[in-house]
């Protein structure tokens, strides 16, 4: 058994050794996709605001669209009452 115990520690090393470097992998590639997702996360929100501005301006401009419509409606009932 002397012999197989020295045969099996240097494997138990190398292997262990092994899985912390795949392990310290696994942590920097961790780290590196919640940085790319902070970058998403943060681009994202600045799409949501710029939408929210052009939902904004779009209401105006159909609240315009709509105050033109009723403005040429009675601009064209003036055209037809007699004078």
């Amino acid at each position: 058994m002397g012999a197989d115990d020295a045969r099996t520690t240097p494997m138990l090393e190398t292997v262990l050794e092994r899985v912390n470097v795949i392990a310290e992998m696994l942590r920097k590639l961790a780290a590196d996709v919640d940085k790319r997702f902070s970058s998403v996360e943060e681009r994202l929100e600045r799409i949501e605001i710029r939408l929210d501005r052009v939902e904004s301006i779009a209401l105006e401009a159909r609240a315009d669209a709509r105050e033109l419509r009723a403005d040429l409606r009675e601009f064209r009932q003036h055209l037809k009452e007699p004078a």
